[in-house]
């Protein structure tokens, strides 16, 4: 197994825009030897389920990993720096 099993790296998109599609955080993880991408959404609760209005989240999902398309180096050869407590916006 590799020295990276169980864990999860996350990025600023750069390709972010408020109000577009694409997701605030993007990175990789490993679970049980199996490479996974990531992508996260800070959304913002509309008060119709368990939160109330307002109350801001992260939501997110895992897919099949995939090699990086913007360059053919290793997501774990790329140089890490993982979001810090002070960038999430609450």
């Amino acid at each position: 197994m590799s020295d990276y099993d169980n864990t999860i790296v996350l990025f600023k998109n750069d390709k972010y825009e408020a109000g577009g599609k694409q997701p605030v955080y993007k990175g990789n993880a490993e679970f049980n030897g199996k490479k996974l991408n990531c992508s996260l959404w800070l959304k913002e609760a509309s008060g119709e389920g368990k939160l109330e209005k307002g109350t801001k989240f992260l939501s997110g999902v895992f897919d099949d990993w995939q090699p990086s398309k913007s360059s053919g180096a290793s997501p774990h050869s790329q140089r890490l720096d993982p979001v810090g407590a002070d960038d999430i916006p609450f």
